[in-house]
């Protein structure tokens, strides 16, 4: 979280007969240590890519989940889940916060980067219709993008792409004296 005092994370918890996912949070003191990690969603469905919202003591959770039979994105009051929004209309993963908190981005099924207008509203939020930004390459189970601490461009991952071995110099300046 944006404050330092929680980190939620998903684990994967194995049955005889299935597997899924659930989201778990720890609170971090002011030593640095961490407590017991504390159940957030522990259903009969999948929920992972947790996100805090980009605020000091964080009232809102991004994530994803199947409930409805696919995969869609989520916002869930924190610390206590119960207020639940859904916010991608036709599926959705990988959600980001914008730095402010007043957008919230996740990718469509078909690659496409959405944004979503966040307002507060009493005990709520006041979400805008999905909106397309741009086309993003496939995207494995990695997150495919991140977002500038100015709010203004992404970071796109691009799987696709050959890589061009990258060659570090260090301490040049004395390769320099020596010619």
């Amino acid at each position: 979280s944006l404050d330092g005092k929680y980190v939620v994370y998903d684990e994967q918890v194995r049955t005889n007969t299935s597997r899924q996912n659930d989201l778990y949070y720890v609170t971090v003191g002011p030593d640095g240590e961490f407590s017991k990690p504390i159940p957030y969603l522990t259903t009969s469905f999948d929920e992972w890519e947790g996100r805090f919202i980009p605020e000091p003591n964080p009232k809102w959770l991004a994530y994803r989940s199947n409930e409805t039979d696919s995969y869609e994105v989520y916002l869930q009051s924190f610390p206590v889940p119960g207020n639940k929004i859904r916010v991608s209309t036709n599926g959705g993963r990988f959600p980001a916060w914008s730095p402010d908190g007043k957008e919230l981005y996740y990718m469509a099924p078909d690659d496409r980067l959405m944004a979503v207008s966040v307002k507060p509203m009493g005990n709520s939020l006041q979400l805008s219709t999905p909106q397309p930004l741009f086309q993003l390459p496939p995207a494995n189970n990695a997150y495919p993008y991140d977002v500038s601490r100015d709010g203004k461009r992404f970071l796109v991952s691009d799987p696709t792409q050959t890589t061009t071995p990258l060659t570090i110099v260090t301490n040049w300046p004395s390769l320099l004296a020596k010619h």
